[in-house]
């Protein structure tokens, strides 16, 4: 059982009452992170394939045995303010896990509040619950990499920052 300090109680875990929200936002995460292919366009998006992970976190032994997968939410059910999905990772050159924040997104009218704040906040937290790094992209947007690097302490490295659980504050 994994026991997480009183400052993420916030941050509840997403049910299956929040697929459907889960999925929108993480399609919304997908446009503003602005990922396109060669040609200009932007990667297709698939419902079926953003579910299958969604479900990872929020049906118990979805896709065991594949490693675990959280995902952290504000927000009553159909009510989110935002999300924050969290996998445990390797690397293909090293057996080493760590925690990957996968996406992180919070609604336009919900980002002048501390929720993105409490959920960096929970995502830290988890990673020093189970002693793991966590590593996470901030692409493009150069706000949201401030404010992780303020809340999180971790280090940027390029778009990416990591975030040491042994030194996590």
């Amino acid at each position: 059982m994994i026991t997480l300090a009183a400052e993420t109680s916030k941050v509840r875990l997403a049910v299956r009452e929040d697929e459907e929200a889960l999925v929108e936002m993480r399609r919304r995460e997908a446009v503003e992170a602005g990922l396109c292919m060669g040609d200009g366009t932007p990667f297709p998006f698939c419902d079926d394939m953003a579910r299958a992970l969604i479900q990872t976190a929020t049906i118990t032994n979805r896709n065991c045995p594949d490693p675990p997968a959280w995902i952290g939410v504000v927000g009553d059910p159909g009510q989110l303010e935002g999300g924050v999905f969290l996998a445990v990772r390797t690397l293909d050159y090293s057996p080493r896990p760590y925690l990957g924040m996968v996406w992180h997104y919070v609604w336009p009218d919900y980002r002048k509040s501390d929720t993105a704040k409490s959920l960096l906040v929970f995502a830290t937290a988890l990673s020093r619950a189970l002693s793991m790094d966590l590593v996470g992209a901030t692409g493009q947007q150069v706000a949201k990499s401030r404010m992780v690097q303020r809340v999180t302490g971790g280090k940027p490295i390029g778009n990416f920052f990591v975030v040491n659980s042994d030194t996590a504050a």
